[in-house]
């Protein structure tokens, strides 16, 4: 699910990560959304200093979630992949978490 008004702005893909863009087309806002295999060593700093921080269960997944001004971060793994989703605009918590709900581990479907 991406929301009405987002365009894809940057689509990059290897054998073991995807990453997507999407930019809003009349305001400054955006949708960052990552993935990778945990088989590339991944090594993930997100900086939650001075900003919200909490683990929230979502869909079954335990999640790292990081507020700060007008952007909310989402971390989390499926013991595969590694997901990463950043909304920066105008969103609410309900609507990044239709955002992510409509996350799969496959970047095909």
């Amino acid at each position: 699910y991406i929301p009405e008004g987002y365009v894809l702005a940057s689509e990059e893909s290897n054998v073991v990560s995807v990453g997507y863009i999407w930019e809003h087309e009349e305001r400054i806002s955006y949708i960052d959304y990552f993935q990778c295999t945990l088989s590339v060593g991944l090594n993930v700093n997100v900086n939650a200093e001075n900003n919200e921080s909490r683990w929230i269960e979502l869909n079954g997944y335990r999640v790292f979630c990081v507020l700060r001004e007008s952007t909310t971060t989402y971390c989390w793994t499926d013991n595969e992949y590694f997901f990463f989703l950043t909304c920066m605009g105008d969103f609410n918590e309900e609507e990044v978490n239709r955002i992510f709900s409509s996350i799969t581990n496959d970047p095909a479907d």
